[in-house]
């Protein structure tokens, strides 16, 4: 039966390079110019490695080296334990082979091996590898222990580190995901990260890093961005070094740097430099410029506020124009609008209303204060109660 097989692809290979023609010296071999690629070759296994598969007519034996060189001004170099291959690509089904030798030839099929490396080429198809796969462009699938690819297109599932420059597709990994630019899907396992530009959709069970994102971040425990376009969501914190335009929803606590143009919502607090929309918090808001809204279950801080701060018990101001809603007090030096409260409203300035228990304005423009107990210090009548006003 063994022999059979022999036979049978011996007679294959006749078969893929005969020519009728005589070689001369002016021309090259059929085994090297006019074998064409037509879909797939026909597999056998090489008498090489019987672990590894390959199309047969791209086997070149020792004997045939001298008149190659010869014939056609090919120079060969053989080893007894390689075979040396004439074409610049690799069409198999599939090839299987203990370990795969550096290349810089593109394949298309399927190729399984211990280890692969391909820093020049490219493989189409899928590229399985039981523990590291090293290539420089995949059009497909890449599995291994651990692996890198310099370009993807398609998806990359490997168990402990999943790194590519640039991705667009599916990345997955147990461990951590890696990549600089992309678009797609990127699942970090325990983290992920994207060095620069990322658009889609990024996970990870601990954190997840991106420069500039586009799209949804959710983290377990943390996320952080330099620039974040969409929404952010983490069970613990979320952090922006630049600009968020979109949301942030953190289990504790969100904080951005220097502007916000959308919503923080947490649990404990929300702190921003510029905020541009809605700050909601179930403890605290801090913000240096409002734009907007801060609503908290306990209170809220701003040196600038062109908006309203809502808050349970306290809000805090250093100019506000719009108007202060709180359930113990508010506090402003300079307040352009409302203050109201059960308890206390307290100003410097006052050009607007203050309703509560107790109502103190230092100077008035035009002020109305409504309470058990008024009091403005440049008004002719200073303390008066239910009612006081300047104009």
């Amino acid at each position: 039966m063994r022999l059979f097989i022999i036979a049978a692809a011996l007679f294959l290979s006749f078969c893929l390079t005969a020519d009728d023609q005589p070689v001369t010296a002016q021309e090259k071999p059929a085994a090297v110019s006019d074998v064409k690629d037509n879909g797939f070759h026909f597999l056998v296994f090489s008498f090489r490695n019987p672990l590894e598969l390959r199309p047969l007519h791209e086997e070149i034996t020792e004997s045939a080296q001298s008149e190659l060189e010869q014939n056609a001004g090919i120079r060969t170099d053989l080893k007894k334990t390689q075979s040396v291959k004439l074409k610049k690509t690799d069409y198999f089904l599939y090839s299987f082979g203990l370990y795969s030798p550096p290349s810089n030839r593109s394949t298309h099929g399927i190729r399984i091996s211990i280890s692969e490396t391909n820093y020049l080429s490219s493989d189409n198809g899928i590229a399985v590898s039981l523990l590291s796969s090293d290539l420089k462009r995949v059009i497909g699938v890449q599995s291994a222990l651990t692996g890198k690819a310099e370009t993807m297109y398609g998806a990359q599932a490997l168990p402990v580190f999943a790194i590519a420059d640039t991705m667009y597709g599916i990345q997955g990994s147990l461990i951590a995901a890696k990549l600089e630019t992309g678009a797609g899907i990127q699942s970090g396992g325990w983290a992920a990260f994207s060095g620069k530009t990322f658009s889609g959709l990024q996970t990870a069970i601990a954190g997840s890093f991106s420069h500039d994102f586009h799209g949804f971040q959710f983290s377990g425990i943390c996320g952080k961005a330099n620039r974040f376009d969409g929404l952010q969501l983490s069970g613990f914190g979320n952090e922006i070094h630049e600009s968020l335009n979109g949301l942030q929803v953190a289990g504790i606590v969100n904080a951005a740097k220097k502007e916000v143009n959308g919503a923080q919502i947490s649990s404990l607090g929300n702190v921003v430099k510029q905020l541009n929309g809605t700050q909601v918090s179930l403890c605290y808001n801090a913000a240096d410029h409002l734009n907007g809204a801060q609503i908290s279950g306990v209170g809220s801080a701003a040196f600038h506020a062109n908006g309203a701060q809502i808050a349970g018990t306290v809000n805090l101001v250093k100019e506000a124009s719009g108007a202060q809603i709180a359930g113990l007090g508010n506090s402003a030096k300079t307040i352009n609008g409302a203050q109201i409260s059960l308890l206390f409203n307290s100003t410097d300035h006052l050009r607007g209303l203050q309703f509560g228990l107790f109502n103190r304005a230092k100077k008035s423009g035009k002020g109305f204060q409504i309470g058990l107990l008024n009091y403005i210090a440049d008004s002719p009548l200073k303390w008066f109660p239910f009612v006081n006003v300047k104009f």
